[in-house]
């Protein structure tokens, strides 16, 4: 947990992972059109790397895909596809476009430009200009970056500072690729947008259709027209890897107004898509959402959603709360958690976990022949005793994964150990990927261990990866429900997720700055100091403070400098003086600050170093560091902007867990836009 000693900022600061590449789309110099300007955002790829990499998963992927391999419909897809990329903006990639025999809606692109297009959603499309507002959609994420973007975020937090400076080296691409767990799955890193990705895709696809002389709204129609059909059923398969925006129509229709309207002669229909629309429907009916046409299905079929309601299980060693649509089997203290058809037949006899969680006890390799003392030392710190080396806990999970590996040689880590409060005690959190017992799929193992007097104490959430998203929120009330009986929990408590923020603003302003926030935030906080939060955004840490899990502060820092000049050098350009101070000035002020921060975080990490950024009009940095949160078993991200003013080191710290960044990072965007620095 990050806490602040600066001026009249109380301990109240826990940082979140900034995605500070993004800033440039909405600081970039306005255009020469009205339209929405966009770039990609920060990368560790470079264009001919994109295409590496989706030359390297498209290959994967077509081993998993029923793939049509019709030559008539590929040939019309490449037609219509490449006179849309002709459009996009920045690297010409080798656009390729190719038809997948499946009858759910979905789409969707790799890095490179690698398109694979659902025949469901040739079928679904009323016309052609629906047809590519979806394919002009995938190209944007092409054009835009996002996979790579995504890649590249997760693969610096986990590497050394080093490589922050630049790109990655010639024949690097599967390394990483392999560290971060981005191979083909529909919610790999590669296919998971954040819904500001989806604007982005939305705003630029619509863009590309205008300029192909495409009804422009057609896009948005499409997407409206899925989800009526879809209400009160399963959400289309489109929107489960990308996730649908807030007011998508209405920001669809504000982007054709800005490039000036439907464009005079714009189309809708052709003759060719009529005939190739035609042609599919008289083909043999494609397999249903979810089956594969090459393979048997090994399972029962996608188990129901976990409920919400949820019912306790208790054993000799623990109790949980489960949903209340799973059932506990086993016995001892072995236990799995499993919906309906969520444990199925393997192909080799036995029963294997293809969705749920089990629990169970580990006993590591003895390094003696004193089983009391192996047990002494092998407890946490806290229990019984003080000083017990963490690195105990380690070296048991590694073994526990050694142990597993042994049997599942496809098991691979693809997040290194990570703290985690499980149970009232310090556990570690380790993912992993392994071959699923469905058919042609991976999945995705959430391991967290802890150690107890009894051994290794371990849970295993495990789900395919495409689908291990829809499961996630619930694995985490499992661990944060999670009790050892004779046992008190001390973890910091779990609080539900606040509303998102609103899009309307609010103008808040103070001696120094004024600055826009969404209108369901408060501002908290006197004088300098000010904390925007949404209701729930601000929590008790358990130790008697007060801390920001969802929010921004701004607040001023006054770095260690005695010099009588300190003020007038501290001063920006173009401040009442004739020429800037070095830079370096800005940036010893803002490692102070940091340094100052760790103080009191121990935790805290610089992930991405200080960039150059534009706020309120003046020069200022931009800093990504990550750390502990308030919230149980969970990290979080900040984003550290500074910029230097007559009164000190003005700061501005983006606040939310690693895991919802995404969701607030159009929000705090905005409101680092807005801000102005009074009296300038």
């Amino acid at each position: 947990m990050t806490k602040v000693h600066a001026r009249k900022i109380q301990g109240a600061l826990h940082p979140a992972l900034a995605v500070v590449a993004v800033l440039s789309l909405l600081l970039a110099p306005a255009a020469q059109a009205q339209r929405t300007q966009l770039k990609p955002g920060w990368n560790l790829f470079s264009p001919q790397q994109d295409v590496e990499i989706g030359t390297q998963v498209s290959a994967d992927a077509e081993r998993q895909l029923p793939m049509w391999n019709n030559a008539r419909v590929d040939r019309y897809l490449n037609d219509l596809g490449r006179r849309l990329a002709e459009k996009a903006p920045g690297a010409k990639y080798p656009y390729q476009f190719k038809a997948v025999n499946d009858s759910a809606i979905n789409a969707f692109a790799l890095p490179g430009g690698f398109l694979y297009i659902n025949r469901g959603t040739m079928e679904a499309a009323d016309n052609e200009a629906q047809l590519a507002g979806v394919m002009a959609h995938e190209i944007a994420h092409v054009a835009l970056r996002h996979g790579t973007n995504q890649a590249s975020k997760a693969y610096v937090a986990q590497v050394p500072l080093a490589i922050l400076g630049g790109q990655l080296g010639s024949g690097s691409t599967g390394a990483v690729l392999a560290q971060v767990g981005a191979g083909f799955a529909v919610n790999s890193l590669l296919l998971k947008y954040s819904r500001d990705a989806e604007r982005q895709a939305d705003a630029l696809g619509t863009q590309i259709l205008y300029d192909s002389g495409y009804d422009p709204r057609a896009m948005a129609q499409f997407f409206d027209k899925i989800q009526a059909e879809s209400k009160g059923g399963q959400p289309p398969e489109f929107f489960s890897s990308h996730p649908n925006p807030e007011n998508r129509t209405k920001l669809v229709n504000l982007e054709v107004d800005r490039l000036g309207g439907n464009p005079r002669g714009s189309h809708t229909d052709s003759d060719d898509f009529r005939d190739i629309k035609r042609y599919a429907q008289s083909q043999p009916a494609a397999p249903q959402k979810g089956q594969l046409a090459s393979a048997p299905s090994t399972g029962s079929g996608r188990p129901q959603l976990p409920s919400s309601s949820v019912q306790r299980f208790e054993n000799e060693l623990v109790r949980i709360e489960h949903p209340e649509n799973w059932r506990a089997h086993g016995q001892g203290d072995a236990v799995t958690f499993a919906p309906a058809g969520g444990i199925i037949a393997d192909g080799q006899g036995n029963h294997a976990l293809a969705y749920g969680m089990l629990v169970n006890v580990y006993e590591p390799h003895r390094d003696d022949n004193d089983q009391d003392d192996y047990y002494r030392r092998l407890q946490p710190e806290g229990w019984g005793q003080s000083g017990a080396p963490a690195l105990k806990v380690a070296q048991a999970t590694d073994q526990l994964i050694e142990e597993l590996r042994r049997s599942n040689p496809q098991m691979r880590v693809i997040q290194q150990h990570e703290r985690i409060w499980i149970g009232g005690e310090r556990g570690l959190s380790t993912v992993l990927t392994n071959d699923s017992p469905l058919a042609n799929t991976r999945e995705r193992n959430w391991l967290v261990t802890v150690l107890r007097p009894e051994g290794l104490l371990f849970f295993v959430a495990v789900a395919p990866e495409r689908e291990f998203d829809s499961y996630n929120r619930v694995f985490e009330k499992m661990f944060n429900s999670a009790r050892f009986l004779g046992t008190t929990s001390s973890a910091p408590p779990p609080i539900e997720r606040p509303d998102l923020p609103s899009t309307r603003v609010q103008r808040f302003e103070n001696r120094l700055v004024r600055i826009e926030h969404p209108e369901n935030w408060r501002a908290h906080g006197q004088g300098d100091a000010v904390t925007f939060a949404p209701p729930g955004g601000i929590i008790a840490d358990g130790q008697g403070n007060r801390d920001v899990a969802y929010g921004m502060i701004v607040n001023l820092y006054q770095p260690q400098e005695q010099r009588r000049d300190y003020y007038q050098n501290l001063q920006s350009e173009d401040y009442g003086q004739g020429s800037a101070p070095p830079a370096m000035t800005v940036e010893r002020a803002t490692d102070q600050l940091i340094e100052e921060l760790r103080q009191s975080n121990p935790q805290l990490r610089v992930i991405q170093g200080r960039q150059g950024i534009r706020i309120g009009g003046e020069r200022g940095l931009s800093t990504v560091l990550t750390n502990d949160s308030p919230l149980a078993n969970t990290r979080e991200r900040n984003w550290l902007v500074t910029v230097l003013r007559p009164e000190g080191l003005l700061f501005f710290i983006a606040v939310a867990p690693e895991g919802d960044f995404q969701d607030y990072n159009g929000a705090f965007e905005n409101m680092l836009t807005s801000a102005r620095f009074v009296g300038n």
